[in-house]
């Protein structure tokens, strides 16, 4: 989710994982699927709060 960093060179935030992440994923979770739905939601809430000013991102 972070880390991939955008054309400037500074880090970016993502909702979208690499296929080798989620083979990992599936080897360790069976329940992956229905842990990842719980947590989509909090995915907007965390963007809204971004940009809302509720949370800010320190970027070294």
């Amino acid at each position: 989710m972070f880390g991939k960093k955008d054309q400037k060179g500074k880090k970016s935030i993502e909702k979208k994982h690499a296929n080798n992440f989620w083979h990992i994923v599936e080897r360790k979770l069976e329940d992956h699927e229905k842990r990842e739905m719980e947590l989509f939601g909090y995915w907007f809430l965390i963007q809204n709060s971004i940009n809302n000013g509720g949370i800010k991102i320190v970027r070294s």
